[in-house]
């Protein structure tokens, strides 16, 4: 009997302990000064917008090869397509909806830029999590001359939600630095451009008249104007479909030139002013017109000068060089008056010198009738005429010892 009342008390004993134990393991503990209170489940507020936000800085860092010095350019950076599980729930493989700002940096020569790409993610779920983060890239809008950083970081946020406030914030240590510090870095190099070539082989009309019938020889021609003619004259034709954007603040999206603008803008070939403009509208002078002519070939010293034309001006080398070449002239008393507007009728003839296209004027007079445009305000006596039947009338040609022998016409 006494051996069973020792055994009976040692399990009493035992029996104790345990429930100590079990006990003590549940006894809270007092928090830290970064946990949640004991309490936050019951006191944990979901907040009235449900979304999270991330701001994530960029840096651009913009490097030159060759002699070209780098234009302004616009550059974009966004977000990929990225999925969440819910921290408590099934898993969704839907697509989280999102929405982008900012995540542009425009860039005007070499040098390290500096920008913000914000991501707003609706967050549906109170404790939705993003699963895996998702990665920012750069956007290549294939502009030309550019070689673009083919980088692609991936970003884990971190989201603290003990108070209910969905703070969303990102991991620096996950991303990759260099000497331009914090942020995500890309590196785009600009090499020297392929310099531009106009389309000498098909003899397409490259002008038309106005309504009446008319042509407006001695009219002005304004800058987009010039951008739109040009664009189409070039063997790199615009892709259909695609916009090309511009850096200009007078150059909206959604004007008629704005494509043609954007895309010379790529080439060098037409620039804008030290405001940041443009001017699409206003009229194009006889210097800024031999300077788009020049940089379709690469440019070298002129030897042909003018009395109002000095060393010092920014166009001297551009009208020396297009006078050697013969595609502009000057006037009687030795002057090219460079600050003066160009006419339609000299735009026609300095292009002919360009694209080294000429009428032939037998077929012009012997099938006048058939030619798809013919004007009312000019004929065989105006000094243009013949550069203007040329540029207004498509046709099928062979070359000759002294000029084109054309075979037929077409609109």
């Amino acid at each position: 009997m006494k051996k069973l009342l020792s055994v009976l008390l040692c399990l009493a004993l035992l029996c104790s302990l345990v429930s100590v134990t079990a006990l003590a393991a549940f006894v809270p503990e007092e928090p830290g000064p970064n946990d949640p209170p004991n309490d936050w489940f019951e006191n944990i507020v979901t907040p009235a917008d449900k979304s999270i936000t991330l701001t994530i800085p960029i840096v651009k860092i913009v490097r030159q090869e060759g002699t070209i010095a780098p234009g302004r350019q616009v550059f974009t950076f966004a977000p990929t397509d990225f999925q969440y599980d819910e921290t408590y729930g099934p898993e969704n493989n839907d697509q989280v909806q999102y929405t982008v700002s900012g995540g542009t940096i425009v860039t005007n020569g070499p040098g390290e830029y500096y920008g913000t790409l914000t991501i707003k993610v609706k967050d549906e779920e109170e404790f939705a999590k993003l699963d895996d983060g998702f990665r920012v890239v750069e956007v290549n809008d294939r502009a030309i001359g550019w070689s673009y950083d083919t980088s692609v970081y991936g970003i884990e946020p971190y989201i603290d939600q003990w108070n209910g406030a969905h703070t969303f914030t990102w991991d620096d240590t996950l991303v990759a630095h260099n000497e331009a510090g914090n942020g995500l870095v890309f590196v785009n190099t600009y090499t020297a451009y392929e310099t531009p070539r106009l389309n000498k082989t098909d003899h397409f009309a490259f002008m038309e008249g106005y309504p009446g019938g008319v042509f407006g020889a001695d009219r002005n021609m304004t800058r987009a104007e010039v951008a739109a003619m040009f664009s189409r004259l070039m063997v790199e034709q615009m892709e259909v479909g695609k916009s090309y954007p511009n850096s200009y603040s007078d150059v909206p999206a959604s004007a008629w030139y704005a494509n043609a603008i954007g895309y010379l803008e790529q080439y060098h070939v037409m620039g804008g002013y030290p405001d940041g403009t443009f001017r699409p509208n206003a009229p194009i002078t006889r210097a800024e017109f031999a300077a788009v002519a020049c940089r379709f070939e690469k440019l070298t010293a002129g030897t042909a000068s003018f009395t109002d034309v000095p060393d010092t001006h920014w166009a001297a080398q551009y009208i020396n060089f297009a006078a050697t070449r013969g595609w502009v002239t000057g006037y009687p008393d030795g002057t090219f008056r460079l600050g003066k507007n160009i006419t339609r009728a000299e735009v026609v003839t300095i292009t002919d010198r360009l694209l080294e296209r000429s009428a032939d004027r037998d077929y012009v007079t012997a099938h006048y009738d058939e030619l798809p445009r013919t004007f009312t305000d000019i004929d065989e006596s105006y000094w243009a005429y013949w550069n203007i039947m040329e540029a207004a009338n498509g046709h099928d040609y062979s070359k000759t010892g002294s000029g084109e022998r054309w075979t037929r016409v077409y609109e």
